[in-house]
């Protein structure tokens, strides 16, 4: 018996009185049923999964070698087309200074670059000389004074990478 002064449920909620005609139906039974093996299936899974392997690290001198290489000639004789070859190959060659001598070349100007190797005793003279004007001229060019010929720019690109398979080597 229901005390008078406890409100009734709202019509349509099951009451305790009810629960077990619920549970005679055969569509809470497949509902159950399928909570269950659905629980099983996922802990399974889980329980047989393999740890993923860590790539392994790639070699930096690898990578800014193949970049080098792929960046291969100048489709075009356009200033935009030699402006971008040469501030990606300004940027391959500072990163491969970075690598070898561990100073920050692709964040510094011309002059903090020069400085820089200047402190680098173990650089000749000369090998220091033919760096800093392949960056002068590499910052002429993306600065719009002066393009060069093709046989120019694939000197660079070669020498440029001689020189990083060579620190490379060193490193």
């Amino acid at each position: 018996m229901q005390d008078p002064n406890v409100a009734a449920p709202p019509h349509g909620l099951i009451g305790l009185e009810q629960a077990p005609e619920l549970w005679q139906s055969p569509w809470v039974w497949a509902l159950a049923a399928f909570i269950i093996l659905s629980g099983i299936f996922a802990y399974t899974r889980w329980r047989r999964r393999k740890p993923r392997k860590a790539a392994a690290p790639r070699d930096p001198w690898q990578e800014i070698c193949e970049r080098v290489e792929n960046l291969g000639d100048i489709a075009g004789d356009r200033r935009e087309d030699v402006q971008a070859y040469y501030g990606q190959l300004s940027l391959l060659f500072r990163e491969g200074l970075e690598q070898r001598f561990g100073f920050g070349a692709t964040g510094q100007t011309l002059e903090e670059l020069r400085r820089s190797l200047e402190g680098l005793a173990e650089v000749p003279a000369e090998r220091k000389k033919e760096w800093l004007s392949f960056l002068e001229k590499a910052d002429r060019i993306k600065f719009a004074e002066g393009l060069g010929t093709a046989a120019e720019h694939r000197s660079w690109r070669q020498e440029i990478g001689a020189w990083i398979r060579q620190w490379r080597e060193g490193a």
